[in-house]
């Protein structure tokens, strides 16, 4: 499916095409774009449906968010609930804003990833560095540790998908569910979250953190993938 459509923008300048994903509202599912007139690079999808609409011609092209599969409750799998919204992840180590991951989040070839937030778990888990490459690791056991520090960002299929490929879930890491208190609202919000439910029996007695830095006073580098 090609569909040219005319939308506008304040600010837009001329130069190289840009990738954006919107919302096929025809088919009620989720698009990739090609925008020809190309947008300022800190408009997001969701400050495209906020703010406005853009002056220029987008061809949408069906990506993987057209592809319909659901989660273990039912709901439409990862990129959006029954309402429509998309899926909120927490992330708490290598992925957070200034450490040694986070550019996976902010490269549109795995998909669209906004920032919504910073945020604490509700309950307490042992945040742990763990592992000969010195890797963060939320242990699955809520009720004891810190409540542990981190970032909301709401995902589409196909960044949450890259994001369990990236964190070797099933095996390394599990995808489960948690409530946050997020900054500036008034209700807890349930995220996904990346957490680990088998582990050596020592790594529950490691330090706990409640705000992982990769470059903290722990000592403990990560070692990044390209150098294992």
């Amino acid at each position: 499916m090609n569909v040219d459509v005319q939308i506008f923008f304040p600010g837009w300048g001329q130069g190289s095409s840009r990738r954006i994903c919107v919302c096929c509202s025809k088919h009620n599912q989720k698009a990739e774009a090609t925008v020809l007139s190309p947008r300022p690079a800190s408009l997001t999808s969701g400050a495209l449906k906020k703010e406005g609409t853009l002056r220029g011609a987008v061809n949408v092209m069906p990506g993987p968010e057209c592809k319909r599969s659901t989660t273990e409750t039912g709901a439409p799998c990862g990129t959006e609930d029954s309402s429509g919204r998309l899926a909120p992840v927490f992330v708490y180590g290598t992925l957070k804003t200034g450490q040694p991951n986070h550019r996976v989040l902010l490269d549109g070839a795995h998909g669209c990833a906004a920032f919504r937030g910073r945020a604490r778990t509700l309950e307490p888990y042992p945040l742990v560095i763990a592992g000969e490459h010195n890797i963060p690791r939320l242990l699955n056991l809520p009720g004891r540790g810190h409540r542990v520090f981190g970032e909301v960002y709401e995902v589409d299929l196909r960044m949450l998908r890259f994001l369990d490929e990236f964190e070797s879930c099933p095996d390394m890491y599990q995808r489960t569910r948690l409530h946050v208190a997020l900054e500036g609202a008034r209700a807890p919000l349930e995220c996904f979250v990346y957490t680990t439910a088998t582990y050596p029996p020592e790594w529950v007695h490691l330090p706990y953190l409640d705000d992982y830095d990769s470059q903290g006073k722990h000592g403990l580098r990560y070692n990044p993938r390209e150098n294992r």
